[in-house]
């Protein structure tokens, strides 16, 4: 299929990836148009993950959705719904390895000790939660985010974050409102071992 210049979403030309001596992308060119879907598919070892970190770069983003009907004999049976949608850039020349459909720890390239000051990442995200249906009030929750987060090492990171979040029609009021909004920010450190 020849795809038109001006509606091009991804562009690759003779993109080439080595690691040491041993080529592993070798001359791949690639051009997708916007709404066209493609596979990267081929046996194991073939390159696919590493094309496709070539391609995703520092730059995430990353969405789920999720529905639940309850069973209630007798009554009306309510669907919930909750979900979210974020983005994250990491701002400095990094990135996350993506391994047999896994998206794995960032591990720095200048590690903190290493001369380095580690990886730094941004991230923004929206969340809601709708808990009202058929019946059960427990209200609608909407949450906008942003976070920085501190990587020094592969084994450790220090995260800020602030939220503000809406509520609707919540079952738990604020000074007798069902509706009002909420912000929060906190930090927190988080050690693998």
């Amino acid at each position: 299929m020849t795809t038109s210049l001006q509606n091009v979403a991804l562009e690759l030309k003779a993109v080439h990836k080595s690691f040491g001596r041993t080529p592993i992308i070798n001359g791949v060119d690639l051009a997708i148009a916007q709404g066209e879907r493609h596979a990267i598919i081929g046996p194991n070892g073939a390159g696919k993950s590493t094309l496709f970190n070539l391609i995703s770069g520092r730059f995430h983003a990353t969405s789920e959705s999720f529905w639940q009907k309850v069973r209630r004999p007798g009554l009306a049976d309510p669907t919930f719904n909750g979900g979210y949608a974020e983005v994250g850039y990491l701002l400095t020349d990094d990135q996350a390895a993506y391994k047999n459909g896994v998206i794995e720890r960032v591990r720095p390239k200048a590690p903190l000790g290493a001369g380095g000051i580690g990886a730094v990442q941004v991230n923004a995200r929206y969340d809601w939660l709708d808990l009202s249906d058929a019946g059960v009030s427990g209200g609608h929750q909407r949450t906008v985010g942003v976070s920085v987060i501190w990587i020094p090492t592969a084994y450790v990171r220090f995260i800020a974050n602030y939220g503000h979040m809406w509520l609707d029609d919540a079952a738990l009021t604020a000074s007798g409102d069902h509706s009002y909004g909420v912000d929060a920010a906190g930090m927190r450190a988080q050690f693998d071992f």
